[in-house]
């Protein structure tokens, strides 16, 4: 990213300073794939990550404090309908964009997801470039879904 400005003595100054990091919010319960994921992401010195490991209110009030650029949310936290988990994060932060991760999440709860709003999904099984992608896909305003998924939602609409 470059900024301009104008000096006091008409200079033109150029800032070449990179892009913000991605500030990525976690919530997931306390487990090595939780903790795996984490790790991941810290070492990418991409991503800023703010971390959550339960659903309690207090995670949401941190949530909507921070504000972040994406939710990365375990699929096993998921305790209210898709629909309802999406329209609180948004009325939150209208801006984040969701990302669910775990292991065995089936077609349909796949293709709900995505119909609900959750921009991408990342199964725990996947190695750590797909997270990453996904992160980054998610955080330039694409889908990380996999053909057989938008296929289901298309022949549905």
């Amino acid at each position: 990213m470059t900024s301009e400005a104008v000096s006091s003595e008409g200079r033109k100054i150029v800032n070449r300073a990179g892009p913000e990091p991605t500030r990525a919010y976690i919530v997931a319960r306390q487990d090595f794939s939780a903790r795996g994921v984490l790790r991941l992401i810290e070492a990418s010195g991409d991503i800023n990550v703010i971390a959550c490991v339960d659903d309690s209110e207090s995670c949401w009030e941190k949530f909507r404090e921070e504000k972040p650029d994406i939710l990365l949310m375990h699929y096993s936290v998921v305790r209210i309908p898709l629909q309802q988990m999406v329209a609180r994060v948004r009325e939150a932060c209208a801006e984040t964009r969701i990302i669910i991760f775990g292991q065995q999440m089936s077609q349909e709860f796949l293709v709900e997801a995505v119909i609900a709003g959750v921009r991408g999904y990342v199964n725990e099984n996947m190695d750590g470039s797909h997270l990453l992608g996904a992160i980054a896909a998610v955080r330039e305003g694409r889908l990380w879904v996999e053909r057989s998924v938008l296929e289901q939602i298309a022949v549905h609409a």
